[in-house]
């Protein structure tokens, strides 16, 4: 008998041919999915901390930065809101997928 310990005769799944890497499965467009909601919200909150370092130090002062009702108040309100709001729905899909 042949007692030495080879490779397995199993066929390895993540290895079946030309067709799995040509067409993406759905689970894996999901995960993509909610990772791309992830990374466009952190991009967003990303902003509002640029937009803040701008007002700190006076950059771009034609944006109104801190005055109620200028393109800057605004444009740091809307960024923050979907920051956020797109941080939650990435974590919540990724979540329901199983992974973070």
């Amino acid at each position: 008998m042949d007692w030495e310990v080879g490779p397995s005769k199993v066929p390895d799944p993540n290895n079946l041919g030309a067709h799995s890497s040509t067409y993406p499965r759905k689970a894996d467009k999901v995960k993509t999915g909610g990772r791309l909601v992830l990374m466009v919200g952190s991009a967003c909150l990303l902003i509002v901390l640029l937009m803040h370092v701008a007002e700190a130090f006076h950059i771009f002062p034609a944006m109104g930065w801190g005055l109620p009702n200028s393109i800057g108040h605004y444009l740091d309100l809307v960024s923050a809101i979907l920051g956020v709001a797109l941080l939650l729905i990435g974590f919540i899909a990724s979540r329901l997928r199983g992974r973070l």
